[in-house]
């Protein structure tokens, strides 16, 4: 299954916000669409990508007033993109082997979807339950 294929069952839009937005506001519309990061652009460029941990890392490492701050100074700036055309096993071992849970895909070189971690286990484990039962039904003669 490619990455394409897991963007489409998804119904959310990609979520982002300018360079220069303030933490608190990010962190408010993460909330609002019950989503865990939120790309970080200028223009159609993607400059970073803030998520839950990264706020949390800006708290407990006592950044003066991390709410009131800009998310620029939180983000993570050294992104793994992900192309439409990837598999999810190939963009699941990166994102093991990177220690990430979030990866902006592109199609064409433009923005198309972002995809988590839990997005990819989802369409694998949904996957494997289809071959199992389409194997049981094999072995038990329901299909011909």
């Amino acid at each position: 299954m490619l990455l394409r294929d897991v963007l489409k069952k998804k119904s959310e839009k990609v979520v982002t916000v300018p360079t220069g937005t303030q933490v608190i506001e990010a962190v408010r519309l993460m909330v609002e669409k019950k989503i865990g990061a939120i790309l970080v652009v200028n223009g159609d460029n993607i400059l970073g990508v803030f998520t839950e941990r990264d706020h949390l890392r800006a708290t407990a490492t006592g950044a003066p007033n991390p709410g009131a701050s800009i998310i620029d100074d939180h983000m993570v700036r050294d992104l793994v993109i992900g192309l439409s055309a990837d598999t999810i096993e190939l963009t699941m071992a990166v994102m093991t082997e990177k220690r990430i849970r979030h990866v902006p895909i592109l199609e064409e070189g433009k923005l198309i979807g972002i995809v988590s971690i839990g997005d990819l286990v989802k369409a694998v484990v949904s996957e494997q339950a289809a071959e199992l039962r389409y194997l049981k039904d094999y072995i038990s003669g329901g299909i011909s």
